[in-house]
């Protein structure tokens, strides 16, 4: 075993070189493990190597560092790129690895991020306007994530790129980003894990990185509480590579502004064999949200995808309107309060649709739902739908129904589904055209 304190130096500002250290000479010896003892310790960035296999002792707490600049700089951006900044860099992070084999970080630790933005808004003038990942994991086949506590990151908690066989279990997360993000990663489980985020606390991408298509296949996600600023469980936005073989269920998920499931498919991924089931929701904007859009952010001759064979069974829902505890804003920077009218909007409405009649959706299913949402709609309301080809979200629909909208979809099977309005509501409950 080799023990962290051998290489710590105190007249060294970080201890950064120490873990380095450590972390090199574990992965020589082909996955000694790496013992840290209880105690604080400060980090910018190290890099994790094949075989790293590091154990937390109970209470170790580990800080970010001062300054941005003191962590790895972002690599080089690609001038033809079609995902978000956040999910194009990987290097600016504490732990960054790529295309390496076996690393296993376990305990019960806790990695505060201070909510570290930017010095003297260098960044922002790059272009980068979010700070510091967590872990950066690109191409890492067999990862191991156990029981650390991830406070105040100012991008992705945890982002994976194209990463094989992968657990992450019993985690807890609170970050003014994205929580856990595969992109176009495979054989991965998520369990038990509570994440609280100022974006997406549980997304799934299949963006366009390294100029390859890589797709999220084989995917399990169990046993999570999710509470979010904008989705809990989604898939997309960046969707150019294929969603097949999830498995979404037992999920609780509260306070969440924008959607408790969205499955999103707008660059041109397949989306099929998705099964989401045994889903709690209290206090969320919008319960439900399946759509197959044209945005098409991808290389030339990018056309659209897909959505089949969605199953979704045994979800209920409180749309209540509750105001609550800001999580973590999304950029607290700005200075600008959050809009609260996501809870009192009640043009919500549940979305299942295509916004191609020559593509539609096939073969979905809702099975033992329930709905309690706000109600309150009168029938002259404005109808709005986004273009088919612009960023999709739930809050930009505002439908002539306060239940559930479908349209463009062959083979829907709505069975014991019920939509339960608080306020009396002059629309109808169900649309499907």
């Amino acid at each position: 075993m080799i023990n962290l304190k051998d290489f710590l130096n105190k007249e060294n500002k970080y201890d950064t070189l120490a873990f380095q250290q450590a972390i090199d000479l574990g992965s020589q010896r082909g996955g000694e493990t790496i013992f840290v003892p209880f105690g604080t310790y400060t980090l910018s960035s190290v890099i994790l190597k094949d075989n790293t296999n590091i154990v937390f002792e109970d209470g170790v707490v580990i800080r970010s560092a001062e300054k941005i600049s003191d962590f790895n700089a972002d690599e080089p951006l690609d001038e033809v790129r079609y995902q978000d900044l956040s999910h194009s860099s990987y290097t600016c992070a504490m732990f960054y690895a790529n295309n390496v084999k076996n690393i296993s970080i376990k305990g019960l630790a806790t990695i505060d991020m201070h909510s570290l933005w930017d010095d003297d808004n260098k960044r922002a003038k790059d272009g980068y306007y979010r700070g510091v990942k967590v872990f950066a994991l690109r191409k890492v086949e067999g990862l191991r994530l156990y029981d650390v506590k991830i406070l105040n990151a100012t991008d992705i908690a945890v982002l994976m790129g194209a990463c094989k066989d992968v657990i992450i279990s019993r985690v807890f997360i609170k970050s003014h980003i994205d929580g856990i993000s595969p992109d176009g990663c495979q054989d991965v489980v998520i369990s038990d894990c509570i994440i609280k985020t100022g974006d997406d606390a549980l997304v799934l991408k299949t963006s366009y990185f390294d100029r390859q298509k890589h797709n999220c296949e084989r995917i399990t996600i169990a046993n999570c509480v999710l509470s979010s600023l904008a989705n809990a469980i989604k898939f997309g936005t960046e969707s150019y590579g294929d969603f097949k073989y999830i498995n979404v269920t037992n999920c609780v998920v509260v306070n969440t502004w924008h959607s408790g499931i969205a499955i999103e498919s707008v660059d041109g991924a397949n989306i099929l064999a998705v099964n989401i089931s045994n889903i709690t929701m209290q206090n969320v904007a919008n319960p439900l949200f399946i759509y197959l859009g044209e945005r098409l952010r991808g290389p030339e001759g990018t056309k659209i995808g897909s959505i089949s064979d969605v199953n979704i069974s045994n979800v209920y829902a409180d749309v209540h309107g509750d105001k609550f505890p800001i999580i973590n804003s999304w950029c607290p920077t700005s200075g600008e309060p959050f809009d609260l009218h996501y809870f009192t909007n009640p043009s919500h409405t549940s979305v299942v649709m295509s916004c191609d009649k020559e593509n539609p959706l096939k073969n979905i299913s809702l099975t033992n739902v329930k709905f309690k949402v706000l109600g309150g709609g009168k029938k002259d309301m404005e109808v709005k739908f986004p273009s088919k080809s612009e960023y999709p979200e739930s809050t930009k629909f505002s439908l002539p129904c306060y239940g559930l909208y479908v349209e463009n979809v062959e083979d829907i099977k709505l069975d014991n589904v019920k939509i339960e309005p608080i306020s009396p509501d002059e629309r109808e409950e169900i649309i499907v055209k």
